[in-house]
């Protein structure tokens, strides 16, 4: 059973990106996580800022669609930036009102467990559904 936010949030991430999957399901999470460190619970409007790094072509790239939803932070309201990265997929949340900063990563193993799923032609839907049930712990790291 899935808790009603990130239902919510996810709704509305594949009325955005068009369809479920896993790396979506992985940015609508490290959203949540960034939202939470900084407060913003439920649908309160954050000033919140993100830097993503990832590899810019899927299903890396859907984690942006993913925390796009899950924070209302967007490259149009200029509180999104992407950068392009081979080695890592992470989120970096700040927030302007305050000094501090939160970094969250997938971690190596969960992306290599993912990398060899989607070589096996495993079902993107089912990939997604597990997904949701891996614990923020064994999926992130958080500095």
């Amino acid at each position: 059973m899935i808790d009603s936010e990130v239902e919510r949030l996810l709704k509305r991430a594949i009325d955005l990106h068009g369809h479920l999957g896993p790396f979506l399901v992985i940015g609508v999470k490290m959203g949540l996580i960034g939202k939470r460190y900084f407060g913003f619970e439920g649908g309160s409007k954050s000033g919140l800022q993100v830097v993503v790094r990832t590899h810019l072509f899927p299903p890396f790239s859907c984690v942006i669609d993913g925390i796009q939803a899950a924070t209302s932070c967007t490259v149009g309201n200029r509180r999104l930036t992407v950068e392009e990265s081979a080695r890592e997929v992470s989120a970096y949340f700040r927030c302007p009102h305050s000094d501090k900063m939160l970094k969250v990563s997938v971690r190596r193993e969960a992306l290599d467990r993912l990398e060899k799923q989607l070589a096996n032609n495993v079902d993107i839907e089912d990939l997604a559904r597990a997904a949701l049930g891996i614990s923020d712990n064994e999926l992130f790291e958080a500095e």
